[in-house]
């Protein structure tokens, strides 16, 4: 059964999908239970609510994603769903990388993701292009926001957080340690109060639970790419690994030539180089914030790595991505 949680983000999707259906295509749609979904294997049940809705004339079965999952097990999904199903099937998410949007396509699964885009051939299809403008309700959190966040899902569980020795530990003022706090209570990932004069906080929900829900507001940590031979002497040395060079650090992946790690962005001032991954020389990826504070070993953090290579175009990242947060210690 779906928590109750994933009924909440649930309930949103669908308010969006009708709206943005309704805007986009100048058509009303209710959507219904179906009350086959109880029929369904419990790992489809789980990963997604099942509506049903009459558009164009024709009954549709809707899928709203509760999950992250890559494009070929969606396709697989979607079939093992349609044999019970008489019309076609529509796959709805919050968010959809440019990679998972074209092997959709590819596999002719219908999608909608509310406000951005939608693939629902022949009645409508609206993909936006690459550069146009995001969303008001999904603006991206700050760097400090997200590594503050990224900082609780990783750290060791506590039952609540303090402001000042939050501010103390990321090495940041404790007015922006507060920025962050109202960004991430604004957005629904956090809960805070105030205990005496200070403000405390703690994580809205299970961590998986809280990470699925952060998605559509995470962003790669990556400003820029440099070539690691122009930073100061020893830093791309004591640089954690990052990009392919982590993720087969952490998976069976096998990695490039070249030598990839991250680097803040005080490390690399200075540094005026901009490379590509084409380049055949050792790359320093300069991140938004200072990769060193949640990293344990000698890589990334599996949940920044996760965020700057989602969009790879290559399946084999995907399926590393995959084994990447399933051994995430949640």
């Amino acid at each position: 059964m779906v928590n109750e949680s994933h009924n909440n983000r649930a309930s949103t999707l669908v308010d969006a999908s009708a709206g943005y259906i309704e805007r986009t295509l100048h058509a009303a749609i209710a959507f219904r239970p179906w009350s086959e979904s109880a029929e369904l294997a419990p790992f489809l049940t789980s990963r997604y609510l099942f509506m049903t809705a009459e558009l164009a004339g024709v009954e549709t079965l809707w899928m709203f994603a509760l999950t992250s999952e890559r494009p070929l097990a969606i396709a697989k999904q979607v079939r093992a769903v349609s044999g019970r199903f008489s019309g076609s099937a529509v796959v709805v998410f919050e968010q959809l990388s440019a990679y998972a949007r074209r092997q959709l396509i590819e596999r002719g699964v219908p999608f909608v993701v509310p406000g951005v885009q939608m693939y629902l051939p022949p009645v409508g299809i609206d993909l936006r292009p690459k550069g146009a403008p995001p969303r008001e309700d999904r603006q991206q959190l700050r760097p400090a926001s997200q590594l503050l966040f990224l900082r609780m899902l990783l750290g060791p569980s506590v039952a609540e957080y303090r402001q000042s020795t939050t501010a103390v530990d990321l090495g940041y003022a404790v007015m922006t340690v507060s920025r962050a706090v109202s960004e991430l209570e604004a957005a629904l990932l956090v809960e805070a109060n105030r205990s005496g004069q200070e403000r405390v906080f703690r994580l809205a929900g299970p961590r998986r639970d809280i990470w699925d829900r952060a998605l559509p507001v995470l962003s790669s940590p990556i400003k820029r790419r440099v070539l690691a031979s122009e930073l100061p002497h020893g830093v791309a040395a004591d640089a954690p690994l990052a990009g392919l060079c982590a993720l087969g650090d952490y998976t069976m992946l096998q990695g490039p030539d070249i030598r990839y790690c991250a680097v803040s962005i005080a490390q690399a001032e200075g540094v005026s180089s901009v490379v590509d991954e084409a380049d055949d020389r050792d790359i320093a990826e300069v991140w938004t914030y200072d990769p060193r504070l949640l990293s344990d070993g000698r890589s990334v953090d599996r949940l920044s790595l996760y965020l700057s290579l989602r969009d790879d175009p290559d399946e084999r990242v995907h399926l590393a991505l995959e084994q990447l947060l399933e051994r995430v210690e949640w």
